[in-house]
């Protein structure tokens, strides 16, 4: 503390005692400027309440008028909690304060303060008042609509200081019924604190209220606990006779108990009699569970529990303890286990502490750190494996798939286990007929150990390669499908490899073809071609794993895939789909363009294949295709599409640069000069482009058109060249018409004049 607050503190003590020592209340004026400052300016908050204190015993009319400015005034929040501070810590304050009308105002004022503190501190300096004095003023401010809604909400501290009152309990009561839901829950709560209602809340607090005008508050309070003690008595009681229908009873007294008086209920429950009650604590555990974190009392009942000589509630036990992670109980588990005698019992209790150490080794807090529990846990694992007893093998498989994914300090020991895994597995599958559900849970646990992330993934997949290769070969379809997905989590070139080599995508069992998809898809970025253009005959599904190789294929083995694609017997919808994505992934190579446009010209798609020459043209890929644009011409007019003549033109007429417009004209020359070209389509070339803006074409243009007309002739005099002529003594000989007609003699000559 600083220099300056002791020697204040010096100061208005001893002005204290002088005080007291002349058995006076008022202060000179030297006095009370160093009070006041000190209430203004004190650097402790003690130092100010001091002077508050002070300047309440004070009778001068200039004290108390300083006292209500700074409850008044727009800041200083210490002063103002100092003042009500105290206020509520000076004995008999109240009868000495002859300014109550001009101080209660002032005091609810406060309640508009978004401090807490200060609220705190006001609600408790109020009792200075009868309720009767303030009750119209907290009434005005809780009924104003005008105001926030918190700071209606803050009258309610006022009201619990004087719940007990008659009055103040009316008007809680009525506040409780507002059709404004935060009014009325604020005042509900404030009678809950006061005293727990019953089941009919409005006879119950009407109840209450008509008993204040006879009792005192102390007296009503101590009724009703007697009341409720009498009947939690009563309930208890019924509770030793309790059987199912007496379920409903415990959740009565349960919701009337508070939080502290339930946990000794469930507790309690949990060591019933009765099998029903037990698990109803169970379940009540559970609910705890889901809103808070669990009490560590909780933790040896329900270990006991997992004991216990009902089945069913063995497991929900057992089932609980999974969601007491937060209380790490393998270790009392592992006691328990060790100490157990009954099997069933044994497997319940092991169960549970593979979840538990398990989720333990998950858990961020560990930071993958196996418990200490985990090596006694595999060597139960072990000890179960190694039994002839069915249930005990079937726990311990049950098991291993998770225990042995947990790093362990004794490696040796976790290979034991593996190996005795693999004896299980050769044991389940070598029998006849063949025991699918243990060998199927012998897979899932091999599986497991392969897919997991820890140290034990090697020494896994190279025990479990060939029981996963077995299993595949033969057997039934469940069985080769588990086999087909270990060996995948073994190496996932080596199952797509095999998927391809046995063709299993021909299998006659729609589950183990599915699977094969599935890995297959898994591995298509390693995969070949080939094999898959078969398999997407016989199944959708490959289809789809080849899209994905086509899309995350490098573009070096593009070129490959187009090949074999566009030479196999895929669908066409589906070649072209594929030649699509090939398309579109960048940088393409050249060949693979040229092979693209010639696979459309194969399908009379000019529209495509020029479109592909147009976007390769962009990328500045053109000249290695003006060839291919000169065939698209010749095939588009073998098949008379004029329109596709004339858009492949156009990309030849717009593919020259600024320097040369006009132009790839060797291509047009050609195309003129091919004699298989009929002459008609010809002419509707050259007349499109004689259409052509001469601003967009080079100089020698027009030339170029007069040397391409030339070399055409009329289209009714190229089809009359092209007729076959008729033989010379055809041609002599006189028409079938000249035969008919009989010789006529000739026609006189006219008479002259």
């Amino acid at each position: 503390m600083s220099k300056s607050f002791f020697a204040l503190f010096f100061v208005l003590f001893a002005s204290l005692f002088a005080s007291a020592q002349n058995g006076a209340e008022k202060l000179s004026t030297e006095q009370l400027e160093i009070t006041k400052a000190a209430l203004v300016t004190g650097s402790e908050l003690e130092l100010r309440k001091l002077a508050a204190k002070q300047l309440l015993q004070c009778v001068d009319k200039s004290a108390s008028d300083f006292l209500v400015e700074t409850l008044t005034a727009e800041n200083n929040l210490l002063a103002k909690r100092a003042v009500c501070l105290a206020i509520s810590e000076t004995r008999n304050i109240s009868e000495k304060i002859t300014y109550r009308e001009n101080l209660a105002p002032a005091m609810v004022g406060l309640l508009k303060t978004q401090s807490r503190e200060l609220l705190e501190s006001c609600s408790r300096a109020m009792v200075v008042f009868d309720y009767a004095e303030v009750r119209g003023l907290l009434m005005d401010m809780i009924k104003n609509q005008d105001l926030e809604m918190q700071v209606r909400l803050n009258v309610f501290g006022v009201l619990s200081r004087f719940v007990s009152e008659r009055a103040a309990l009316e008007d809680l009561y009525d506040l409780s019924r507002s059709e404004t839901p935060e009014i009325s829950q604020g005042a509900t709560e404030t009678l809950e604190k006061w005293v727990p209602s019953d089941e009919n809340e409005d006879l119950f607090w009407e109840n209450v209220i008509e008993e204040l005008g006879s009792k005192s508050p102390d007296e009503v309070i101590r009724d009703l606990m007697q009341k409720r003690q009498k009947r939690i008595a009563t309930l208890q009681e019924s509770l030793l006779r309790l059987t199912d229908e007496h379920l409903g009873v415990i959740e009565d007294l349960y919701r009337l108990q508070p939080a502290e008086a339930r946990e000794k209920t469930i507790i309690s429950s949990l060591n019933s009699r009765v099998a029903q009650v037990r698990l109803w604590a169970i379940r009540k555990v559970g609910e705890w569970k889901s809103s808070q974190q669990l009490p560590e009392s909780f933790a040896e009942p329900l270990l006991a529990i997992i004991s216990d000589t009902d089945t069913t509630v063995r497991r929900e036990a057992a089932r609980l303890m999974l969601l007491m992670s937060d209380l790490r109980p393998q270790q009392q588990l592992v006691a328990a286990m060790e100490k157990e005698n009954r099997r069933d019992v044994f497997l319940l209790q092991y169960e549970a502490l593979v979840q538990a150490c398990y989720y333990d080794f998950l858990s961020p807090r560990t930071n993958g750190e196996p418990g200490q529990a985990v090596d006694r846990a595999v060597e139960f694992t072990i000890e179960l494996l190694k039994s002839e007893n069915a249930l005990d093998t079937a726990a311990g498989i049950r098991g291993s798939g998770r225990i042995f994914s947990i790093p362990s300090k004794n490696a040796n020991m976790l290979v034991e286990g593996l190996n005795l895994i693999k004896e299980k597995y050769e044991q389940f599958s070598s029998q006849e007929p063949v025991d699918i559900e243990l060998s199927l849970r012998v897979l899932d646990a091999m599986v497991q150990l392969c897919n997991s992330a820890s140290i034990n993934r090697d020494n896994s997949s190279e025990i479990f390669r060939p029981l996963f290769l077995r299993a595949l070969e033969s057997g039934p379809v469940q069985i080769r499908v588990k086999g087909l997905e270990g060996l995948a989590s073994v190496n996932l070139a080596s199952a797509v490899e095999n998927i391809s080599e046995s063709k299993l995508y021909l299998s006659q069992e729609p589950a183990l073809v599915q699977s094969a998809a599935a890995v297959a898809m898994d591995g298509a970025a390693i995969t070949d071609v080939g094999w898959l253009i078969e398999a997407s005959s016989v199944n959708e599904e490959f289809y789809e794993v080849l899209v994905k190789l086509f899309r995350s294929g490098e573009a070096a083995r593009i070129a490959e895939f187009c090949k074999t694609v566009i030479e196999s017997d895929l669908k066409a919808e589906h070649k072209t789909g594929l030649l699509e994505i090939a398309e579109s992934k960048a940088p393409i190579q050249t060949d693979v363009r040229v092979m693209l446009v010639r696979y459309c010209l194969k399908q009379n798609d000019f529209a495509r294949a020029i479109k592909y020459l147009e976007k390769f043209a962009a990328a500045g890929a053109w000249p290695n295709h003006e060839e291919l644009l000169l065939e698209i011409m010749n095939a588009a007019a073998a098949a008379g599409d004029a329109d596709s003549i004339a858009a492949a033109a156009k990309v030849l007429v717009d593919a020259g640069d600024t320097a040369d417009k006009g132009g790839l004209v060797k291509p047009l020359d050609e195309y003129f000069s091919n004699p298989e070209v009929k002459s008609a389509a010809k002419h509707d070339l050259l007349k499109r482009l004689s259409e052509i803006d001469p601003e967009k074409t080079r100089a020698d243009w027009n030339k170029r058109l007069g040397d391409w007309r030339s070399k055409l002739v009329n289209p009714q005099e190229q089809e009359k060249a092209q007729q076959p002529e008729p033989a010379k003594e055809e041609a002599e000989k006189p028409s079938e018409a000249a035969k008919e007609q009989p010789n006529q003699p000739a026609e006189p000559a006219k008479a002259e004049g």
